[in-house]
């Protein structure tokens, strides 16, 4: 029957009587050498402490049944005293355990017999501690029974004391390296260098016993070198050889160390200070040794390593000495230059840049330091300062190709302040550069194709909106004078479809300007209190019809006259508003204008529309001034919209230097804020479309100078000259910004009746001729000459302003006054 298949207790007792005969035997070897002039169990040798400590590390505490019968066992065959038998095997069994629960706790449960801290821990906790412990029981217990006379206690405890230190040396560390995994590669020497050493060891401790001087000396040497090339199994069996062989010529009656008519006391004294010096050197020679083959090996390994994967990388590495000679190179250096590396040994770094480059680089740093660089410096300059030199560089080919690549520059950590060279890496980036023109190319072709749309879309408003125009006179002519209700619908269908279609081609075309940057700004004098009172009033009507209120807040210094293009900001507060009605079905918008006054002669303006209505998710306020983009998460069929309102509102606030900011809450409203920095600001009215100076009519009348050939205006004329010039400054201005916006046939004829007739008979004529070509226009649905109409108002409300004493030429705009 196989032992693996024996019962685990019957395994048990079989190892603990194998055991227990080994602990018997070892145990006799060290009574071998015990002095005839003391105890019996005091020996020079305590081979059992070693073996003992090894055995237990190796096989478990459960073998101290074996080690106690042994000790008893032995302890009796000697005295035949029972209490001896029993109390010394206990004493020795218990520190035993506790030198074993040092050595675990503070060393490990293996011995490293390559590590000098493994080692040197094993010797003081398995070897002096343990020793000491032994020691000190034994004689103490030998004392207490008068086993030992008193004056003896010295020697006896020094020589026990070298006895169970020796053992552990020399037969626990033979044990522990070969019941403990090895390393096939912790020995350095060959079979022919091992035998060799061992057979000069035995002769250099041999010669020491059988000459009559002290050549203990020799065996040194020869253990320095077994420590440096012998592995731990190797070295332990050479101490244990060393140790075996003085122990022999001991037992037959030969003295060392030229003591040959010494004390036998300090022979046996001597012995064991040479075995304890002869294992301890060993072992931490050993490991000393170990330590630095392992070292050794950890270089070379990572040394091969580094090698295998510089040479296996696709970018290049150069070290250069401190002088720039180049010392070593890597494969990707090779395939990226055309060079070997034995071309490019000792030449200097800058043969492989390009000429051109250097020199440009030595004249920018020759600039920048104040002093003449040249060479190698134009590269190494960066690095000796302390910044390693990362750039775009170009590498020369063997075969005088320019290679483009990304290059480092270290300087290389010196050593003892001198320093050691320079690492350049480098990348090839053709690919790169290849990438970046085509993606440069593709932008270009994307930004010229998206230039040009925009260019054709604002190129071509007027073609576009003139048939519009033309659609929607039609389509109102005919509501004027259908009598069928059907066909009146259908009409007023066209109707409503064509403005819809009016708006988003006026929103497309706005933005082809924006984006084609073929719109400017014009800006002018504005009010801007009666600006924001006006757009209330506007949608006022709108509003009332969704139940919503209209609310006008202002704060800050709005008085007087802001330099804005009245036009821009009107359309980005129609939107504003439009949408805050659009989304809003109960509660109230709020339009609230702040100015902050700023440096000279500026000012800080805030539009800020609130409303309470269905508000937009935080997460969808990154896309609202996006082109084509709405109010996420509401119903585009109910609310309509193009969603280019918001995204040309932005443009234009960009375009006047400022901002179009929105915050919202769902369910609880929105709120966006137009801010325009740095506007003029003029504290006084200073517009040529600001209201005239009234003076009375007497004194107009006194002092009227007609030019030549004119008739004389009456007085009923100048006080209407006069009405109407307040007329176009005020009201007829508003009215004409607003068919500016929506310039609907119908709404254009009534403003050309209203001009033409403002004052009856004595209305001026150059206005009333104005008027009539305007109403005529809008009537005949003359879209071109109507819009070149439309163009000229401001020009007329200058002139009435001027009053009727500065008659100019008037081109267009009349023929002559009254």
């Amino acid at each position: 029957m196989a032992w693996a298949q024996l019962p685990p207790w019957l395994q048990y007792v079989g190892e603990l009587l194998f055991f227990c005969v080994v602990f018997h035997y070892v145990q006799n070897i060290g009574q071998l050498f015990a002095a005839n002039d003391i105890n019996p169990t005091v020996t020079p040798v305590r081979p059992a402490s070693g073996v003992t400590l090894a055995i237990i590390l190796w096989r478990g505490y459960r073998l101290w049944p074996a080690m106690w019968l042994t000790g008893a066992f032995s302890h009796y065959h000697l005295t035949h005293d029972w209490i001896e038998t029993l109390g010394v095997p206990t004493g020795g069994c218990m520190e035993a355990l506790a030198g074993v629960w040092l050595v675990r706790h503070f060393v490990g449960p293996r011995i490293d017999f390559g590590s000098i801290k493994s080692v040197l821990g094993f010797l003081w906790w398995g070897g002096v501690v343990r020793a000491a412990m032994t020691t000190t029981w034994t004689i103490g217990f030998l004392l207490w029974r008068d086993r030992l006379p008193v004056e003896q206690m010295p020697l006896a405890w020094t020589t026990n004391f070298f006895g169970s230190a020796m053992g552990v040396a020399v037969f626990g560390s033979f044990i522990l390296s070969w019941v403990q995994p090895a390393s096939t590669r912790d020995s350095e020497a060959s079979i022919p260098e091992t035998v060799l050493l061992f057979g000069l060891l035995i002769l250099a401790v041999s010669m020491d016993y059988l000459s009559q001087f002290p050549l203990t000396f020799l065996s040194f040497p020869l253990l320095v070198w077994a420590g440096l090339r012998l592995g731990p199994r190797a070295l332990t069996a050479a101490v244990m050889t060393v140790v075996l062989v003085a122990l022999t010529f001991v037992a037959s009656g030969y003295k060392a160390f030229g003591l040959i008519d010494g004390n036998p006391d300090e022979l046996q004294i001597w012995l064991q200070i040479f075995i304890v010096c002869v294992a301890g050197t060993g072992l931490v020679l050993g490991a000393v040794a170990a330590q630095r083959r392992r070292t050794l090996r950890a270089t070379a390994e990572l040394s091969s390593f580094q090698k295998a994967m510089l040479d296996g990388s696709n970018f290049s590495v150069i070290v250069t000495d401190d002088h720039g000679a180049i010392t070593s190179v890597n494969r990707g250096a090779e395939r990226l230059l055309g060079y070997t590396e034995n071309e490019l040994l000792g030449r200097p770094l800058q043969c492989i840049h390009d000429p051109a480059e250097i020199a440009q680089q030595t004249l920018l740093l020759s600039a920048d330091t104040g002093r003449k660089i040249g060479g190698f410096e134009a590269l190494s300059d960066a690095p000796r300062r302390g910044r390693d030199d990362e750039r775009e560089w170009t590498y020369v080919r063997k075969d005088g190709r320019h290679i483009p690549v990304f290059s480092s520059i270290t300087l290389l950590s010196p050593v003892d302040g001198r320093p050691r060279g320079f690492l350049a890496t480098g990348v090839d980036i053709t690919a790169r550069k290849l990438a970046e023109a085509q993606m440069e190319a593709a932008k270009t072709a994307a930004e010229q194709a998206n230039r040009s749309k925009s260019e054709f879309l604002a190129n071509i408003s007027h073609e576009i909106r003139t048939p519009m125009n033309s659609v929607l006179g039609f389509a109102e002519l005919l509501q004027r004078h259908l009598r069928d209700p059907g066909m009146k619908k259908q009409a007023q269908a066209i109707f409503s479809s064509g403005q819809t279609l009016l708006r988003l081609i006026n929103d497309l075309l706005d933005l082809s300007k924006v984006e084609a940057g073929r719109l400017e700004l014009q800006p002018a004098p504005v009010d801007v209190r009666s600006l924001a009172t006006e757009m209330g009033q506007f949608f006022s009507l709108k509003a009332e019809e969704k139940g919503l209120a209209i609310v006008t807040r202002f704060s800050g210094p709005l008085d007087g006259q802001f330099q804005l293009d009245e036009v821009r900001v009107r359309q980005v507060l129609f939107n504003l508003i439009g949408n805050a009605i659009k989304f809003t079905e109960h509660g109230q918008v709020v339009l609230s204008v702040k100015a902050e006054a700023e440096a000279a002669g500026h000012s800080l303006l805030h539009f800020e529309v609130t409303d309470t209505g269905v508000g937009i998710p935080s997460e969808h306020l990154s896309l609202l001034f996006q082109p084509f983009e709405q109010r996420s998460g509401q119903n585009t069929r109910k609310y309509g919209g193009t969603g280019l309102g918001l995204s040309i509102s932005r443009r234009l606030a960009e375009l006047m230097g400022g901002t179009l900011l929105a915050c919202s809450e769902t369910g609880t409203g929105s709120t966006f804020c137009l801010t325009i920095p740095h506007v003029r600001h003029e504290a006084e009215p200073a517009s040529p479309l600001a209201m005239p100076d009234v003076r009375p009519i007497p004194n107009i009348l006194s002092g009227v100078l007609q030019p030549e050939g004119l008739t004389p205006l009456t007085p009923a004329a100048i006080a209407a000259w006069q009405v109407c010039a307040e007329l176009a400054a005020g009201p007829w201005m508003k009215t004409w910004k607003n068919l500016m916006q929506t310039p609907l046939f119908e709404d254009v004829e009534q403003f050309g009746t209203l001009l033409a007739s403002a004052a009856n008979e004595d209305t001026p004529s150059v206005l009333r001729e104005y008027g009539r070509r305007l109403a005529d226009q809008a009537r005949d649905f003359e879209v071109e000459e109507m819009t070149h109409s439309l163009r000229e108002f401001p020009q007329l409300a200058a002139r009435l302003q001027r009053g009727p004493n500065a008659l100019s030429a008037t081109v267009s705009l009349g023929s002559g006054e009254r």
